[in-house]
């Protein structure tokens, strides 16, 4: 007779192989990216929205991020250990329990950009419940946690600037 796959971890590797394949293939593309992963976002909120109570609440970018952040954290969808900090101008998230984290250090180690699913959800979070976007940046990647922050796209342009600015400095 033969034997019956573990459904789940077969789930699990299909899903990590086809975030593998989007992730290698839409590093060229950023734009497409992102939208990729505002989608990714809007369908698993709607999945929590008829799992559990957890909904987006209308206010200011931090506000919404933390209630939402919260509402997911109390309903079991985030480690106990995970944090959310900042105000609107700087949203810092630290996730210690990530389904993604090795496909992220895999790819990371390859030298592809890494794009966060995690961080690409809150920021589908913000836009909907501030009308605001906001854009991601991976601040820290490890074996036991990552780190990131959301800020809003205005001073991502300004900060693009400033690394621009640096770089020009140092190859000087």
């Amino acid at each position: 007779m033969p034997k019956k796959a573990d459904v789940i971890d077969l789930f699990k590797r299909t899903s990590l192989a086809w975030a593998y394949g989007v992730g290698k293939t839409m590093a060229a593309y950023p734009k497409v990216n992102r939208e990729i992963l505002l989608a990714s976002g809007e369908y698993w909120r709607a999945y929590l929205k008829r799992k559990s109570d957890i909904d987006i609440s209308k206010g200011k970018p931090f506000d919404v991020t933390k209630k939402y952040f919260e509402d997911c954290l109390n309903e079991g969808y985030m480690h106990e250990e995970d944090k959310i900090s900042g105000n609107d101008d700087e949203i810092k998230i630290t996730h210690h329990s990530c389904f993604y984290r090795p496909l992220c250090l895999d790819l990371e180690s390859r030298g592809i950009p890494v794009m966060c699913v995690r961080l690409g959800l809150l920021e589908s979070v913000i836009q909907t419940g501030s009308d605001l976007e906001y854009e991601k940046i991976i601040l820290k990647l490890d074996e036991d946690h990552c780190e990131g922050i959301l800020v809003p796209k205005e001073k991502m342009i300004d900060i693009e600037a400033e690394e621009l600015l640096i770089g020009s400095w140092e190859s000087e």
